[in-house]
């Protein structure tokens, strides 16, 4: 039955437009994107490769072992560069000559100094990051949430937070010595190329499932489905085993095309490093990589067009029409959007940043929904982008984790009802239409 149902779905008029449509939208957002960023993408790929081939070069002689000799490699080679580029241009300044706009056209020895400068520098701020800033920043992240365990004047929620955090970030990452110039480029587009495809996708899941679960009504085949022994259970199963099959479909292109996108801009080797490779993670203290990343969020997107269609079998199962149905589901989804776009806007990582300062109310707003909101998984980078808790019964809770169970917990609610009420509708609509059926007889 779901193999007969799901063709059924596959040759409606409304799942061939809604493909289509879908369709057309990502892939004009993807060739976008690429359109727009393609200069920024080639160069920071170029900009990557020669930092890395720096790196191995000047690296080559220190210890492998011993990041403080790879940092403290790098920093003296950055400096020697600096003293040689600032060298050359007190030496040679009064003799440059300057075209008619105004501009100086260095010579072979400066244009090669400059890059020696630059390639120095982008290999030491590399170095820097990884193997100092963020080791200070774990470490010093370690040593508050040790002294506030201590501290005795705290609450109990306080200090089994920090006790969290210490396990969560008393731990070492396995950075590669490698430039991560091209994540951050792929994390730009990633995010805002996609911002709001994922809610049209939605929409377009809620529109299929409230026709596929009032089909029967629209073709007046309540009766002849309520004989069958079985039959509404076998059907329910079939529609929603159907729905979800085709979700899943969905999210898995969505998320290959996402892997080959992460793929081509970052390399296979910067793709399994840890998310904190880029400074809009290193508050986070998720242990993941940039791949785990890209699958996580397509499995929580997954979650999240599965409520999308529990929500159109349970409203379908009050109101058999499927006008009625749609307008209802829709207005549905569009109250919990809204709550979710209008406190995403001001959404900046961290607490106490210019967000709260610029509209203070949004930023708590958006706090406080990503714990229970269905549709805030349309976007769940978010929730790795610091130490991401919430206070339930005074423990601390992971905000994603949350936000997953309740969700979860909504979709199985919803499909019970809908199962359970399936058939109470059929029974009502065949007892109605069963008189008539004897007069006609008689």
């Amino acid at each position: 039955m779901v193999h007969s149902e799901i063709k059924r779905i596959l040759r409606s008029k409304v799942f061939i437009i809604l493909t289509l449509l879908t369709a057309a939208y990502f892939i004009y957002l993807t060739v976008g994107a690429y359109r727009i960023n393609f200069g920024s993408i080639q160069s920071s790929k170029e900009q990557a490769n020669a930092v890395n081939e720096y790196l191995a070069q000047v690296t080559a002689d220190a210890d492998a072992t011993d990041p403080s000799a790879l940092f403290e490699s790098l920093r003296q080679e950055y400096a020697d560069a600096m003293t040689e580029m600032n060298t050359y241009i007190e030496q040679n300044q009064d003799n440059w000559t300057y075209d008619e706009n105004g501009l100086h056209h260095p010579d072979a020895q400066e244009t090669a100094l400059t890059e020696r400068y630059r390639m120095a520098q982008s290999a030491y701020l590399t170095v820097k990051y990884k193997f100092d800033e963020y080791v200070k920043i774990a470490e010093n992240t370690v040593i508050n949430a040790l002294s506030l365990i201590a501290d005795t004047s705290q609450d109990t929620y306080t200090v089994r937070l920090n006790k969290k955090a210490v396990d969560k970030y008393n731990r070492q990452k396995d950075f590669a010595l490698i430039d991560s110039s091209p994540a951050s480029v792929w994390h730009e587009i990633y995010i805002m190329s996609y911002m709001y495809f994922y809610i049209v996708l939605a929409f377009a899941f809620v529109i299929l499932a409230a026709d596929v679960f009032c089909a029967e009504n629209t073709h007046s085949l309540e009766a002849m489905v309520y004989t069958a022994k079985y039959g509404r259970q076998r059907l329910f199963c079939a529609k929603l085993s159907s729905l979800l099959f085709l979700a899943a479909v969905s999210m898995l292109v969505f998320t290959a095309a996402d892997v080959i996108s992460a793929y081509y801009i970052m390399g296979g080797r910067l793709l399994l490093q840890p998310v904190q490779s880029l400074e809009i993670y290193q508050s986070s203290a998720a242990n993941i990589s940039f791949l785990s990343l890209i699958i996580i969020s397509g499995l929580a997107r997954l979650l999240m067009l599965a409520f999308v269609i529990s929500i159109a079998a349970a409203v379908s199962q009050i109101s058999r029409k499927v006008f009625i149905s749609l307008v209802a589901d829709c207005l549905l989804l569009f109250v919990m959007f809204s709550f979710y776009v209008y406190s995403y806007e001001y959404m900046l990582s961290g607490e106490g940043t210019l967000a709260e300062t610029l509209d203070s109310g949004r930023f708590s707003m958006f706090e406080k929904l990503r714990a229970f909101l269905p549709t805030c998984l349309t976007q769940p980078y978010v929730y790795f982008e610091k130490f991401d808790y919430i206070s339930l019964a005074n423990y601390p809770f992971l905000r994603l984790t949350t936000c997953v169970t309740v969700t979860a917990a909504a979709t199985v609610l919803l499909l019970l009802f809908a199962y359970f009420r399936f058939g109470n509708v059929f029974r009502i609509s065949f007892k109605k239409k069963a008189p008539k059926a004897k007069a006609a007889a008689a």
